[in-house]
This record gives C-alpha cells, sequence and structure tokens, in this order.
C-alpha cells in the first residue's frame, strides 16, 4: 500500500519522436519507466502549426498526444514534471490540461530520452523521494 502523504511523482522524458514516464523506485536513486509513448504521427491540426514544416507539425502532434494521455492518466499521479528539450517542452506546457498542469511541480530543458533508465536517473535524483 502507498504511503498517502507521500506523492506520486511522474517524470515525463521526451522529445518529439519518443517518450516515456519514469518514477523514483525503492531503491535511492533509480527510477524505472511506467508508460511509453508511441509516435503515431496523427493528431489535431493546430493553427499556429499550418506555418511549420511537416517534421515541425508532426513533432506538435505528437508532443499533443502526450499531452492528452496525461491528461486522461491525471488521477494515476500527484506531481509531474517534465524534461524535453525546448520546443518539446514548449509544445507540452501548451497542450497540457488544468489538472494536469496543475501538478506541473518542475521542468528540466534537457533532452534525455535516449538514456536508459539507469543513467536518466543521475539528472533525476532532485525528485527522488526517500521511502515511508
Amino acid at each position: 500500500m502507498s504511503n498517502p502523504s507521500q506523492p506520486v511523482v511522474w517524470v515525463l522524458v521526451a522529445d518529439g519522436d519518443s517518450a516515456r514516464v519514469v518514477t523514483p523506485s525503492a531503491r535511492e536513486g533509480q527510477f524505472h519507466t511506467v508508460e511509453s509513448f508511441q509516435h503515431a504521427g496523427t493528431g489535431a491540426h493546430h493553427g499556429a502549426a499550418s506555418r511549420l514544416d511537416p517534421h515541425a507539425q508532426a513533432k506538435q502532434r505528437y508532443a499533443a498526444s502526450i499531452a492528452e494521455a496525461l491528461d486522461r492518466q491525471v488521477a494515476a499521479y500527484t506531481q509531474l514534471v517534465l524534461v524535453a528539450p525546448p520546443h518539446t517542452l514548449h509544445d507540452l506546457r501548451e497542450a497540457l490540461g488544468k489538472q494536469a498542469t496543475a501538478k506541473v511541480v518542475d521542468s528540466l530543458n534537457k533532452d534525455l530520452v535516449k538514456l536508459n533508465d539507469h543513467d536518466v536517473s543521475g539528472h533525476l535524483a532532485k525528485w527522488w523521494l526517500v521511502p515511508a
């Protein structure tokens, strides 16, 4: 059973082509993947996207699809940290719904998506919580 006083932290590690959610594990300083997002290449078009090249549009639609998934799963986490390069971070923030946005506690402007869970943990130690 989880400790109700300790938040459930989800860290979204994303770029324009792939994304996953990692969360602190029971081992100090270690994170593990709890959710992966597949790049579908489809989604709603946004007015501003029409001025972008097709590759940039696809990345923006992908960020919007990740935001929609985070919105649907908002009850699963109490805190959300966004880790992505600048354009993806911006697109994610723009696309998140009110409830998910309210749970964003921090962000990191870095592209860590290609790192495995062990290597990404060193960059995310700030959000590791001591088990109760």
